[in-house]
């Protein structure tokens, strides 16, 4: 697998997908069907991008083709990325009555959480000190990335204070 046209064919396809959710919050038509139906075709260009870039045979361009679309389908999703100290992290359903389960999240960690689990109640519960030295006086940080849809930029709602 040619890495470099991978990596190439997967930053013009996630591009353009950032480009449309950014686009999409000012331009009302890209909104709906227009994220899904841009998105795929985004997706679908990253992967005909590396197959027609990469020249292998017809294996090695069919799997870099759908590692390249996939990445960049992968926007569409919640990644989370825990750096600095671990902490005791909890999951749980879209209603806060709803059933948790938690778990620890070391400092390096990545989470993905996709479809429905994006909208889930979650949080930290506990930041265990001391257990990386990543950041100076310790402490934790979280780099969560998500890709946004107009569904979702409804006027704001106040919170229960529960």
């Amino acid at each position: 697998m040619k890495l470099r046209t991978l990596f190439i064919a997967t930053l013009v396809g996630t591009g353009l997908q950032v480009g449309l959710v950014v686009a999409g919050h000012v331009i009302r038509v890209l909104q709906d069907p227009g994220f899904a139906i841009g998105g795929m075709a985004f997706s679908a260009l990253a992967g005909w991008l590396y197959a027609r870039a990469a020249k292998g045979d017809w294996g090695d361009t069919a799997i870099g083709g759908a590692i390249a679309g996939g990445v960049c389908a992968a926007v569409g999703i919640a990644v989370s990325v825990s750096l600095g100290d671990a902490c005791l992290f909890r999951v749980g359903g879209t209603k806060r009555a709803d059933k948790t389960v938690s778990f620890r999240l070391d400092s390096g960690d990545v989470m993905l959480l996709s479809g429905v689990s994006r909208l889930a109640f979650h949080g930290v519960d506990r930041i265990y000190p001391k257990t990386s030295p990543l950041l100076k006086n310790g402490g934790r940080i979280n780099l969560t990335m998500r890709r946004v849809g107009s569904r979702q930029l409804s006027a704001p709602r106040r919170l229960s204070s529960q």
